[in-house]
């Protein structure tokens, strides 16, 4: 598939990310950082990470397989990514975060202003362990 995104190819902070589920059960990611990239056939990519804390990401994933990713770059660039690959780290105490890989499976879903703001209106975001 061409050009999955049509951002510059850079490193970006991401000003609000979210892992959220089909129910809106969210899990609010910090520091998000993308990365858009050249494949080895010169179409343009996305990976990026944020941190995350373990135990909040099992409690979101208990009842749910699907997963979507909501991104706010900042001014007019917000997306949605469908079940984005996801690797994290594995230990499940209540104050570990760890670093959280995420790649999308296909192109970003570019959401208006105010398609974004409505969905992110909908999330019920999991507050920190206590």
């Amino acid at each position: 598939m061409a050009h999955w995104v049509f951002i510059e190819e850079g490193t970006y902070a991401v000003e609000e990310a979210f892992l959220m589920t089909p129910g809106y059960t969210a899990l609010a990611l910090e520091d998000p950082v993308i990365e858009i990239y050249l494949d080895s056939a010169q179409e343009r990519r996305v990976r990026g990470h944020a941190m995350v804390v373990n135990l909040l990401m099992v409690e979101l994933l208990e009842d749910h397989d699907e997963i979507d990713m909501l991104l706010d770059l900042g001014n007019e660039f917000k997306y949605l990514i469908k079940e984005p690959m996801i690797r994290s780290g594995k230990v499940f105490s209540p104050d570990v975060k760890s670093l959280m890989q995420f790649m999308p499976n296909g192109p970003l879903q570019k959401l208006s202003v105010s398609e974004y703001s409505d969905l992110r209106s909908r999330l019920s975001v999991l507050g920190p362990p206590s």
